[in-house]
């Protein structure tokens, strides 16, 4: 599943009316305010930032901005979203590559929370504005990614199941929430800014509770 593009226009109607001049105007806007915001993100921090900086930098009107982007996690959104495919397809090459090898489902569980975790990391201030105003959903759970990254871990873990690797009496669903739970961005962002952990620590936590899983399905019953 990729990320579901931002729309810029009111309706298919509305492209095949302009002109081709006024498509290539908006979409020399578009590219110009996505780049100017990346660039004063970069410099000021993305909560530093406001929209009106954004037109005021990019040369372009603020009703020019708010055509194209009804607010600034929209605007994140739409530099995420390259971000977004590029990271599914890695993780889509890697398992398949990973299950050729016949590497262990849950071994490939632990990869994939900590690129997950890495990636969220890489990202977050974006991440965590997209959130804030729920542009992907009524909250982040139910957004295109999350939905994804659910049916990714639900998978190796119910694989994993069919191998032998994890006990019949686990709780797929519920693990499949509870490992997630901690990457998701505002919560991500808690644990590491205000309580202080390393992303290589939260990644060896998440490796050591899926360790346990497999230990605890080789108990005898």
């Amino acid at each position: 599943m990729t990320s579901q593009p931002i729309y810029l226009l009111d309706s298919v109607e509305d492209l095949c009316h302009r002109s081709p001049q006024e498509r290539r105007d908006a979409a020399e806007n578009r590219s110009r305010l996505l780049e100017t915001a990346q660039e004063l993100f970069a410099q000021h921090g993305v909560a530093a930032v406001h929209m009106a900086a954004i037109a005021e930098e990019a040369g372009v009107g603020k009703g020019t901005l708010y055509r194209r982007f009804a607010n600034k996690a929209e605007l994140c959104m739409s530099l995420m979203d390259q971000q977004f495919s590029e990271f599914q397809e890695h993780v889509l090459t890697q398992l398949r590559t990973m299950t050729n090898e016949q590497t262990p489902f849950l071994e490939q569980l632990q990869w994939f929370l900590c690129e997950l975790a890495d990636f969220i990391q890489r990202h977050i201030p974006l991440l965590a504005e997209i959130q804030r105003e729920g542009v992907l959903g009524a909250t982040e759970t139910t957004a295109p990614h999350f939905i994804w990254q659910q049916m990714t871990v639900r998978g190796l873990l119910r694989a994993a199941r069919g191998k032998g690797e994890l006990a019949a009496y686990f709780d797929i669903e519920l693990l499949a929430e509870m490992f997630l739970a901690p990457l998701t961005a505002p919560y991500w962002q808690y644990l590491v800014e205000v309580r202080g952990f390393t992303k290589e620590r939260l990644c060896a936590g998440l490796r050591t509770l899926v360790h346990t899983l497999l230990a605890q399905s080789s108990q005898p019953g």
